[in-house]
């Protein structure tokens, strides 16, 4: 995706609009110019989107072909083993559920068959209850799986969700709402997709603020009102994990 040089944009509301050349800042002063980055209240940060991108580069297509691929995890079980007889007498079996989210926590599923868990939930009606469990899953443990131990040098390392898994207060969790469908359109589940996750440090200041959520919402926005594909939210999702491992 190319950004024409010629705009910059500006996310009002819920929307994106672009003008030539320049326009009055905006109410909520976020800006996001054609090289990617953001300028909120006089603080430019296509430095650090910069550095975010060059250092995350060359991982993004490892990332979107194990994406593509279904990854490289497998089970000697089947996933109807996990999934028969998840629901009975109309209601979902709360045994068999936790072993689902245990399994899942474990990596045992490709990305195949976590998709295909998915859209067996979707079609059963208990995706509510499915995202549910997958919240408490000792994420830790789930990401040292996909891609190993936090850096040594990290101050309380904790496995963090780029676009924030759940929020807290309303306005939080409308944001999420809003990123997490972004990224379904683009097959990435945000609760345990390897797209979404990245080691960073714990209990910084403006690790897990509005305004940090918000940045993330704002380029995914941005990204896909560009027509962006694939490897551009992956991408988008690269430099803004860099950023968080870096506050």
């Amino acid at each position: 995706m190319k950004a024409n040089p010629n705009y910059w944009y500006y996310i009002i509301g819920n929307t994106l609009a672009k003008g030539v050349d320049s326009v009055t800042p905006f109410v909520k002063g976020v800006e996001i110019k054609p090289d990617g980055s953001v300028v909120r209240s006089g603080t430019n940060y296509s430095g650090k989107f910069q550095e975010a991108h060059d250092a995350s580069k060359a991982s993004i297509q490892s990332r979107i072909s194990n994406l593509e691929s279904g990854g490289v995890k497998g089970t000697g079980k089947t996933v109807s083993d996990y999934l028969d007889d998840i629901i009975v007498n109309g209601n979902v079996d709360a045994a068999k559920m936790n072993k689902l989210k245990n399994a899942i926590q474990n990596n045992t599923f490709s990305v195949d068959e976590l998709s295909e868990i998915s859209k067996k939930m979707s079609d059963l009606g208990i995706t509510k209850e499915y995202n549910e469990a997958l919240i408490k899953i000792d994420f830790g443990k789930y990401l040292r799986g996909l891609i190993g131990d936090p850096p040594a040098a990290m101050i309380k390392p904790h496995a963090h969700h780029i676009l924030f898994k759940k929020g807290l207060r309303q306005k939080q969790q409308e944001l999420v709402r809003e990123g997490q469908e972004i990224l379904r359109r683009y097959g990435i589940d945000p609760i345990i997709g390897k797209e979404n996750l990245v080691w960073a440090p714990n209990a910084v200041i403006g690790q897990h603020s509005f305004d940090a959520l918000e940045n993330v919402v704002t380029r995914l926005r941005a990204v896909e009102f560009e027509g962006g594909e694939l490897d551009d939210i992956v991408e988008a999702l690269e430099e803004l994990g860099e950023l968080a491992s870096r506050r």
